[in-house]
């Protein structure tokens, strides 16, 4: 009836609340301001929130009156059903017999369906109720859901923690004196006759256990939690404790002094021993690291593990003793989680990664041999045992370098899920601003770095020739990817970025040794005669110059061209053909000491374009 009269309600306030709100739309409606509309819409809310409240509320405190209206009518069908067993047991008429039973049947009956009634009640009741823990010494005995009378579950469990700490201080303790006695609506948990804790059948409906059977575990609990913690606190299990941390802490000493006296053995051992792993690290004649360095490393390695275990010694030990002393256990606890949470997490990671780690070591495994493959076909091109047409052979290790670094790239974006955290936010924040980085700092270096591939396949020169580029002639000694160094006539290293070389003008005066269409490397000599000499004379000498000449080749022969006319003199050059560019500059310079040696010898003046003979002029006036 009650519960009929309640959806009553909550349909009326239903009713209410639509045709308020259908009000309220009129007023939206119409020429009220509108912060007059936002005012009323707040209260609205305010309203509503607050019946829903109130109406959980008063559901709860329905409940709970229901609870206690079965729990004092259980109360009177108890006290009935023990006057009915006893009116039976008195033996009267077989008629008053069959009239007492089916009252007896009756009022169980009743007392059954009350039972599953309140059954039902609790489990509405069970998802909003929070328990309070009856907690004595750090150990949880049980928990109560439930009031006793006007006693509250607060109140019930606060009583029952003071006569615990009274069981608890007693000088004498008897276990066997904690007896449970048995009634059909309180059951009580008793020492020698006090009352100790209170068990109805609504706490057995709570815990979902018949009331007796959950009067003995109360029991038990009690008595095996007063019992261990009384024997805890002993003075002979404390003076018991305070030896076992003595023995503790002298295990401790004894334990760091032999590792110290071991760390000390070990390096002794290793500073005498003539072992060949001691005698440093050599890669063909390069020595990494000496003897002395290997040591030093050990020594720092030995002092590191040293640490280690002296720490890991007190960190055991000194766990150990707070874990034997009732009121310091929960501090162990503490530490010990402290290491091993992250230690067990840290296990759990890797484990949980190692089908991603497994997936990166195949990629990387095929990584490893693709590219040992390709840098051995590299190298047979190189070295021009493996010839494919229209392949140049030095194009074989820097193909193997292009193809090298786009197989690393495949192999970054491949194995870039896989990493660790590669899915957050943060990695990827970090690799946005270190791509945006790169991106930004090397422009040059990209641009430098096309250049250099186009440099390789254009095949301009190579590492070794002697090249002009702009005002700089030299060597070639090294060529990558973003620079050229070259090395010039006076020792003097240049480096060039492989843009300046690929916009500009370059000159390679070794090809042309190497190259079977050209007869040679051609070298100039340009001078200037007077009129009054004949060009046949001044042909012929220049060709005498050509021929004494050391490493000027004989054939193709050298070649004398008679430039241009010029005010007073006539401008000739002479070509001869050398075949070592390496040493161009020094067969030039013996070239000319040859050409004014002779050229003096026949009494054969060399001018320059304003070359003004002053004897002869004074000679005349």
């Amino acid at each position: 009836m009650k519960s009929t009269t309640f959806m009553v309600g909550r349909n009326r306030m239903d009713i209410m609340l639509k045709t308020f709100f259908l009000n309220l739309s009129h007023i939206l409606k119409s020429k009220w301001p509108k912060f007059m509309a936002v005012l009323v819409m707040v209260l609205v809310f305010n309203c509503v929130s607050a019946q829903q409240d109130s109406t959980h509320l008063s559901q709860k405190e329905w409940y709970n009156k229901t609870l206690r209206d079965r729990e004092i009518q259980h109360l009177k069908d108890s006290i009935a059903l023990d006057m009915l067993h006893s009116q039976l047991q008195r033996g009267n008429s077989s008629s008053e017999q069959k009239i007492l039973q089916a009252k007896l049947d009756s009022l169980q009956a009743k007392d059954s369906l009350s039972m599953i009634l309140a059954k039902d009640s609790i489990d509405n009741l069970r998802a909003n109720t929070n328990p309070v823990p009856v907690i004595f010494i750090d150990d949880t005995l049980y928990s109560i859901y439930t009031q006793l009378g006007p006693y509250a579950a607060t109140k019930r469990v606060k009583d029952l923690e003071l006569k615990l700490k009274h069981l608890y201080e007693l000088p004498v303790y008897t276990p066997d004196s904690l007896m449970t006695d048995y009634h059909s609506d309180i059951s009580l948990i008793k020492y020698k006759g006090e009352v100790i804790a209170a068990v109805t059948y609504l706490d057995a409906i709570w815990a979902n256990k018949d009331l007796n059977l959950l009067l003995d575990e109360y029991a038990k609990r009690i008595n095996s939690v007063v019992v261990a913690n009384r024997e805890n606190n002993s003075w002979n299990r404390t003076l018991e404790r305070w030896g076992i941390a003595l023995a503790v802490v002298l295990g401790i000493l004894v334990a760091i002094y032999c590792v110290n006296r071991g760390f000390m053995y070990i390096v002794k051992k290793l500073i005498r021993s003539k072992s060949n792993a001691i005698r440093g690290i050599k890669i063909n004649n390069y020595r990494i690291f000496s003897r002395a360095h290997v040591l030093s490393f050990l020594i720092q390695v030995l002092k590191v593990l040293r640490w280690i275990a002296i720490a890991i010694v007190i960190y055991a030990g000194f766990t150990f003793i707070l874990s034997r002393f009732p009121y310091t256990h929960e501090w162990a606890d503490s530490i010990v989680n402290w290491f091993k949470s992250p230690i067990v997490k840290g296990i759990m990671a890797f484990v949980h990664y190692l089908p991603n780690l497994l997936t990166i070591a195949f990629i990387v495994f095929v990584y490893y041999f693709l590219n040992k493959a390709l840098f051995a076909l590299g190298k047979e091109i190189e070295s021009g045992k493996l010839r494919i047409k229209g392949f140049y052979p030095e194009w074989g290790l820097v193909t193997y370098k292009i193809v090298r670094f786009v197989l690393l790239v495949l192999v970054i974006v491949l194995v870039f899920p896989y990493l660790p955290g590669a899915h957050s936010d943060v990695f990827k924040g970090v690799s946005v601003f270190i791509g945006v980085l790169i991106s930004i700092g090397s422009s040059s270096a990209i641009s430098n770095t096309i250049a250099g591939l186009v440099i390789t396949y254009m095949r301009p020169f190579k590492i070794g020739d002697w090249i002009k580029v702009g005002d700089s002639t030299g060597c070639v000694l090294e060529k990558n990817l973003l620079v050229t160094r070259m090395r010039t006539l006076q020792n003097e290293d240049i480096t060039l970025p492989n843009t300046t070389i690929l916009t500009g003008k370059t000159i390679n005066y070794s090809e042309s040794s190497r190259d079977p269409r050209c007869k040679g490397l051609v070298i100039t000599v340009d001078l200037t005669i007077g009129y009054e000499v004949d060009w046949r004379v001044v042909t012929k000498l220049l060709m005498e110059s050509a021929e004494k000449t050391d490493r000027v080749l004989a054939f193709p022969k050298p070649f004398v061209l008679q430039r241009e006319f010029k005010n007073y003199n006539v401008s000739y050059q002479l070509n001869a053909y050398i075949n070592e560019p390496e040493d161009m500059f020094f067969i030039h310079s013996d070239l000319l000491h040859k050409v004014m040696d002779i050229f003096h010898e026949n009494n054969i003046e060399i001018r320059s374009p304003d070359y003004i003979n002053i004897n002869e002029t004074i000679k005349n006036e």
